[in-house]
């Protein structure tokens, strides 16, 4: 999926978030523009994070890989391979 075209919704952002067993803060993009415009120091809720990541999709880490209700950040490569590995 090309969320960063198509957009994503508040409920993708939750499987995404609990596949991962890691909340937003974890797997948002720290140098984007956006990210230093409306999240940098600020202390914000879970909501209020997927809230800005739906409105600037950017701020999304990529690429996550998701599967069989499991999910991995693949940055770098090896986190994927690693979890693919792990489950055999």
């Amino acid at each position: 999926m090309d969320y960063v075209k198509t957009g994503i919704t508040l409920e993708q952002l939750k499987q995404i978030s609990e596949s991962l067993g890691k909340g937003p803060q974890h797997w948002i993009r720290t140098e984007e523009p956006d990210y230093k415009t409306h999240v940098k120091g600020k202390t914000l809720t879970e909501k209020e994070l997927f809230d800005l990541m739906i409105r600037f999709p950017k701020l999304i880490q990529r690429p996550i890989v998701l599967w069989a209700n499991r999910a991995v950040l693949a940055r770098p490569l090896e986190l994927l391979i690693d979890a693919i590995t792990d489950a055999d």
